[in-house]
């Protein structure tokens, strides 16, 4: 299970653009 904080980290990355749109979809489970 991925933290909050890990994932606000992803989504402030801008290298990874293309694993944000991953993140989001697996939080939206």
């Amino acid at each position: 299970v991925t933290t909050l904080s890990q994932i606000a980290q992803f989504v402030t990355s801008p290298s990874r653009k293309s694993s944000t749109k991953r993140v989001r979809s697996s939080w939206s489970r």
